[in-house]
């Protein structure tokens, strides 16, 4: 679900030409972070983005989506991209890189081979700053390969 036609018929990505990320009047949120275009609208505003019907909660729940809302979210010192097949190619990649996937024998149907677990809190600081668009940590275990890999950014504001 990280296609551009998933955004909406034209509202939040153009298809023609080349995927372009539909602008908007600047919103500002806090810790001085810019929502200058509706992709970021959908992904930082949560249920009051305009655009917040386009996925379901069951969309909500799933990795690629997760990925997708931190790629798009970025840092304090965030420079965002116009095109969204840059978001979508490196979403793919990323996600590519962190998930196994086996065939069930059972069923014949290909499967993920990992459990995706997301770090919200810790009995010690693993965050400097309560940002929850932009602090985030995924465990990502597989256990066939007794093998952790994380995915981690926590935000610090410039000013």
């Amino acid at each position: 679900g990280i296609n551009a036609e998933y955004m909406g018929d034209d509202l939040v990505v153009r298809r023609e030409p080349e995927d372009i990320i539909v602008k908007c009047m600047d919103r500002y949120l806090d810790h001085n972070v810019t929502v200058a275009d509706n992709l970021r609208d959908l992904f930082l505003c949560g249920d009051d983005s305009e655009f917040s019907h386009l996925f379901t909660d069951p969309d909500r729940d799933e990795f690629i989506y997760h990925l997708m809302w931190r790629m798009v979210a970025g840092g304090s010192m965030c420079q965002w991209e116009d095109n969204y097949a840059v978001y979508r190619d490196l979403v793919k990649d990323l996600y590519r890189d962190l998930i196994l996937v086996q065939k069930n024998e059972l069923t014949g149907e290909v499967e993920p081979a990992v459990v995706v677990y997301q770090i919200l809190n810790t009995s010690t600081p693993l965050f400097p700053v309560d940002a929850p668009n932009h602090n985030w940590c995924y465990l990502v275990v597989i256990p066939s390969r007794r093998q952790v890999n994380y995915v981690y950014s926590a935000f610090v504001p410039l000013f």
